[in-house]
């Protein structure tokens, strides 16, 4: 009784940490979560995404092919909360607490002792779970389904027939986020490996289990394969990390220096600078500074004090006997292959779904050093020292995370669009022609989510430049669209409409001559960030430029 009052409670304080204020921390929904917001709300309203697919099993987006399981599950969402930053966040913390319970279950499984409540607190407070619970993010249910895979693989193994629902847990992983689908069949293979004679002896349940994993990944086999699916990761891919550009083009001008020896060409090869690049990134995603100082920004993706324990850990783990050690170790390995493959790293993102291997090794770090306290008859001082330091460590970062990063990092949380709209919804009925500046991002889909525009409207006449008054300007990567910053305005405002420009503020510091007065442009402010972006009447712009010119030619007389 008195353990499933500790789980209670350590599941109200995951509760907590995840959900506590997550409509304004962080202090505005990012540009992939009023994506994967209004897709959903279309699917809800039309039954197709933003593009008028009918329900699409890869989400066109930004061209990024998001893989369906997040939107789908976000409709279920907002069919309860509606579409607003609640309705949108609420699946991702929800399964960030789900994984937390699953890790109980994981240790239960794999010890049948009371230590399991010690691993559910680490998995609780840990920062990179808490991080990526309470924004969005397709990885984070995507690493909850495959616990529950795991769980289930581990339970397999007492009783047969659960081989089923783990295989089946795997499948779902797969459809919420593309590292699963290189991390799910390489760990069945190595777990099959090193339990050859089980599966052997338990063929017919293996290749049941199979087929239903087969025919639940069918629906998505196709899309994932085709080149669309794999529009992303051309995207981010290795080969266009600046790094392994500038070995091999390095690579390249030594084998012209070396022309006429042999191994040149073996030596600088463009495939030894893939793997070059490819091992630096692997050992980005290991290293010090990222796991225990900034991996979750400002945080480690482990606290600071977990260092010893983690270290510890796999040495716990490696002279255990038991097989089910290599469970956590094969999930630690395999998660950070696929973003060791990506730019741009070390990536939480695209490792999230190993986060529970860490934490599990750094709970069997723990475990030891008790273990050690106990002979040494220093139970009590370790008690009381681990107690501090979790505390202070907490304390620390829900400071940093809840008080500190909000303000700080405004910007890049989006902070300002809802506030942008909120300020247009009042001003549109003014004017004929709304242009957006595009200095941040494409501004269309957060008017799409947070006017909760109508989808067949869109789907009909709308496109990512422009629908109803507004039109928007092009992100800076971006090769399609108005470039709000270098036009002529006058090109932009015919002389028989009414136009409003809403500028980025270095945009609209270019535009002004602070020495003049510009009254009648008005500044937006975020929930955090001041003067997110200016807005301004073409006309009154125009008084404003006559002012200048008449300024000027004052002083030059």
């Amino acid at each position: 009784m008195k353990e499933k009052l500790l789980l209670v409670l350590i599941i109200i304080l995951a509760v907590f940490l995840r959900f506590w204020e997550i409509e304004t921390i962080p202090p505005s929904l990012s540009w992939d979560e009023v994506a994967i917001g209004y897709n959903a709300y279309s699917v809800l309203k039309t039954g197709k995404d933003e593009y008028g697919t009918s329900y699409p099993l890869l989400f066109r987006s930004f061209d990024d092919s998001k893989l369906p399981g997040l939107i789908y599950l976000t409709s279920v969402s907002e069919v309860i909360f509606g579409l607003n930053e609640f309705g949108v966040r609420f699946p991702s913390a929800f399964f960030g607490i789900l994984t937390v319970l699953i890790a109980y279950f994981v240790v239960r499984e794999i010890l049948e002792e009371k230590s399991a409540l010690f691993a559910t607190l680490l998995f609780a407070i840990n920062p990179w779970l808490i991080n990526f619970s309470r924004q969005a993010f397709e990885t984070n249910v995507s690493m909850s389904f495959f616990s529950l895979g795991i769980l289930f693989l581990l339970k397999a193994l007492r009783k047969r027939t659960m081989l089923v629902l783990s295989f089946a847990f795997f499948a779902v992983s797969i459809y919420f986020y593309y590292a699963a689908r290189i991390v799910v069949p390489f760990f069945i293979l190595a777990f099959v490996t090193v339990n050859f004679n089980w599966f052997r002896k338990n063929f017919k349940i293996f290749l049941i289990s199979g087929i239903i994993f087969i025919i639940l990944l069918a629906p998505l086999i196709e899309p994932i394969f085709s080149t669309k699916g794999f529009s992303r990761i051309n995207q981010v891919a290795i080969t266009n990390e600046p790094y392994y550009l500038a070995l091999k083009e390095n690579y390249a001008k030594l084998i012209l220096d070396h022309d006429n020896v042999w191994w040149a060409k073996i030596v600088y090869n463009r495939r030894i600078a893939f793997f070059q690049t490819w091992f630096l990134n692997y050992v980005k995603n290991t290293s010090f500074e990222y796991l225990f100082v900034n991996g979750a920004g400002n945080t480690g993706l482990l606290y600071f004090w977990e260092l010893p324990f983690f270290l510890l850990g796999f040495y716990a783990l490696a002279v255990r006997r038991e097989k089910w050690k290599y469970v956590i170790l094969f999930w630690f390995v395999l998660s950070i292959i696929p973003a060791s493959f990506t730019k741009d790293q070390p990536n939480p993102l695209r490792t999230l779904i190993g986060a529970p291997s860490l934490v599990l090794i750094s709970f069997f770090g723990i475990k030891k050093a008790w273990e050690i306290a106990v002979l040494k008859k220093k139970t009590q001082i370790f008690s009381v020292v681990l107690f501090m330091m979790i505390t202070a460590s907490l304390v620390q970062f829900c400071f940093l995370y809840f008080e500190y990063a909000p303000k700080e990092r405004a910007i890049d949380f989006g902070d300002g669009y809802k506030q942008l709209v909120q300020s247009l919804v009042k001003e549109r009925k003014n004017y004929d022609l709304i242009y957006i500046s595009g200095a941040y991002w494409r501004p269309y889909i957060h008017l799409l989510f947070h006017l909760k525009y109508d989808p067949m409207l869109y789907q009909a006449n709308g496109t990512k430049d422009g629908f109803d008054k507004f039109r928007f300007g092009k992100a800076s990567w971006d090769s399609d669209g108005i470039d709000l910053q270098g036009a002529d305005l006058a090109s932009l405002a015919p002389k028989e409409k009414k136009v409003l420009f809403v500028f980025s503020k270095k945009e609209f510091a270019g535009k002004v001559d602070p020495k003049i007065n510009f009254a009648e442009a008005w500044p937006i402010n975020g929930l955090y960030a001041k003067e997110v972006f200016w807005a301004f009447e073409y006309n009154d712009y125009l008084r404003y430029l006559n002012l200048v010119k008449e300024t000027k030619e004052q002083n030059a007389f």
